[in-house]
């Protein structure tokens, strides 16, 4: 039989009879055995009896897959998870019996290691993260030529042993182990030899390909990996991502806002970041790493014009081209003054989103700036004063008023009545108590500053946070994000969007962040939510999609009540479900992809100086560093 008959799937049945159904076979040597056919072939079957305690694929696997006249064959049996549990509960067991019989210090230490690893790997499996999988490899070495085996096999032993493995012959039993290897249908339980147990991610080192856990080799470490206690490196822009969208969840103290500074601390000198800062809890990470605050309340000078458009460079047939996409600008704005319209309630009639659309058009031809049309910006090379929400309410007031216009809105003067009650408090022009986003923008963007955090912790939560950070969303998107388009200049980054949950009674606001994530990606951006209920994103389908097109989502400890959508949103089993409420501060169950890992947040002694933010905890610190630089 040639080398290349030994390929046992073929499409033609004949190379099914020929490889499957030789026409005799000599079995009188314990060494190998001979098929007689065409040509004499001799096989020698050998299977791993020893093998390291760790292992990869390069360095241990790798020759049973390539070496010469070598056909390599892996089975799996999984283990069931209740028998595993039993299996290592019994290993304890025995371990704690040698402990006490033990007397050699060396001894006892050993075996007291030996008990931690078998207790972790209990627990990931009770957890769902792990397996224990019975594992057959056979290898069979083949020639035309009855020399060549023994060469064979002894130059394969050698190059084992250098890999820690010991392979061994199946002496006399070469013709049902060869069986083994076939497409016969045999019952691969028989005890021809022994197979040896490993965990799920030990027995991937038989794939190089494939990665069980997530780990980055660009990423920034920002923690420990529970299951492998290695470095859990991150990668917000990682090429495999699908979207760079993430969300974080967990109960109040789980670790959400040190899992955050942790992020930008560990990205700053590649990434620029914008944080909307619904607590004040990124001022002092902000200060400290050179970023600016920038506060909103009643009585500050700040001011963002929602109304501000600018050209933008788009990409099509690998050419680059500015735009002025008029159409999609008019459309978020009508997405922020509905959210002024509904009030706390939160919606309004479509009658009234018609009004407001058309109205806002209405602002822009009064300002003569155009759809696509780049030079209706400027007026003698210098740029046009934008519309604004007093400018707005004027052209509402002059719908209203119009005796053209009064016919055509009878059926609609309701609606103008109520926008026209209810609008006056975002007007400057009227003495709004809600006045800060009218007017000329006064905030100008520096590449040079690393982190901007918009503070909006002086505003009311239940309708002004909201709708603080809905327009602030739309001032970043068209001032840095949009613009983040020009090949050669291209930056990363990241805006986190905390306190989601403030958002959610509002549909525009769910709408508006739908549409950030889908688009970030184009831009190089990275959008971040986080939360503090699973159940947050399930109220509302809008919302779920936030959280279902996060490529990667970072879970934290979690009340008892969220546990069904846990399963729902991540599925997740019972067991990690469950686990998830007992998790410590800083433990995150995250999900990236199809990979998963469970992590440990840690935050180095010379991080917390930059990352605390309580003033009594900032303070000791600051205290205990200067004692020590004292003793230094």
């Amino acid at each position: 039989m040639k080398n290349e008959n030994f390929i046992i799937l073929k499409n033609k049945k004949e190379y099914y009879d020929e490889i499957l159904m030789p026409k005799h076979i000599d079995t009188s040597s314990f060494d190998f055995f001979k098929t007689i056919d065409k040509e004499n072939t001799y096989f020698k079957m050998i299977y791993i009896s020893y093998m390291p305690r760790f292992t990869n694929f390069i360095n241990t696997f790798e020759k049973f897959f390539s070496y010469e006249n070598i056909i390599t064959s892996t089975y799996f049996k999984p283990i069931e998870n209740d028998d595993a549990i039993k299996k290592l509960n019994k290993n304890i067991s025995d371990i704690n019996s040698e402990i006490i019989l033990a007397k050699d210090e060396n001894r006892i230490e050993m075996l007291e290691n030996k008990k931690i690893e078998v207790q972790k790997l209990r627990d990931e499996i009770d957890m769902g993260f792990n397996n224990l999988i019975n594992v057959y490899l056979i290898s069979c070495i083949y020639s035309d030529n009855v020399d060549d085996i023994e060469r064979i096999f002894n130059k394969f032993y050698k190059e084992c042993s250098k890999r820690g493995i010991e392979i061994t012959s199946s002496y006399a039993n070469h013709e049902d182990v060869f069986k083994l290897m076939l497409p016969m249908n045999i019952d691969r339980n028989k005890d021809y030899f022994d197979g040896f147990i490993m965990d799920k991610k030990a027995s991937a080192s038989f794939y190089h390909y494939t990665k069980t856990s997530i780990n980055h080799e660009k990423g920034m470490p920002l923690g420990i990996n529970i299951a492998t206690n290695e470095s859990f490196n991150f990668d917000l822009f990682h090429k495999e991502n699908k979207n760079f969208g993430i969300s974080i969840v967990g109960s109040s103290g789980s670790g959400k806002s040190t899992l955050i500074k942790e992020i930008v601390l560990k990205n700053i000198e590649e990434i620029k970041f914008l944080i909307i800062d619904a607590e004040g809890e990124y001022n002092c990470i902000t200060r400290k790493l050179g970023g600016k605050n920038i506060s909103f309340k009643n009585e500050s000078n700040n001011c963002i014009n929602f109304f501000d458009i600018d050209n933008e460079i788009v990409i099509e047939d690998n050419l680059e081209k500015k735009q002025l996409n008029l159409n999609q600008k008019i459309s978020d704005i009508s997405y922020i003054i509905s959210m002024m319209a509904g009030g706390q309630k939160g919606n309004v009639s479509q009658v009234v989103k018609d009004i407001i659309l058309e109205i806002t058009k209405d602002c822009y031809d009064e300002c003569k700036i155009y759809h696509n049309d780049i030079d209706s910006l400027y007026k003698n090379g210098v740029k046009k004063n934008m519309p604004t929400i007093s400018l707005w309410y004027e052209k509402l007031q002059e719908a209203f008023l119009s005796d053209d216009k009064k016919v055509d809105l009878i059926p609609y003067m309701d609606e103008y009545y109520y926008l026209n009650r209810v609008m006056r408090k975002f007007c400057k022009s009227k003495n709004g108590n809600i006045s800060y986003f009218d007017g000329k923008s006064n905030l100008q963007i520096n590449d040079d500053i690393p982190i901007y955090n918009m503070d909006i912790s002086n505003l009311n939560e239940k309708f002004e946070k909201p709708l603080a950070m809905n327009i602030i969303l739309n001032f970043f998107w068209e001032n840095i994000i949009k613009k983040n388009s020009n090949k050669k200049d291209i930056k990363r980054i990241c805006i986190i969007f905390d306190e989601f949950y403030l958002i959610l009674p509002y549909k525009e606001c769910r709408e508006y962040i739908n549409i950030i994530y889908r688009r970030a990606r184009k831009r190089n951006c990275a959008p971040v939510v986080a939360t503090q209920r699973i159940n947050d994103f399930l109220e509302f389908e809008d919302a779920k999609s936030v959280l279902v097109n996060s490529n990667t989502k970072f879970i934290g400890v979690h009340d008892e009540s969220e546990r069904e959508g846990l399963k729902q949103v991540l599925n997740i089993n019972d067991k990690l479900a469950n686990k998830t409420t007992s998790f410590n501060k800083g433990v995150f169950y995250i999900k990236s992809g199809n990979q998963e890992s469970l992590v440990n947040i840690k935050v180095l002694e010379a991080e917390k100086l930059l990352i605390e933010s309580n003033p009594e905890k900032l303070r000791s610190l600051e205290e205990k560093y200067l004692r020590d630089d004292l003793l230094c």
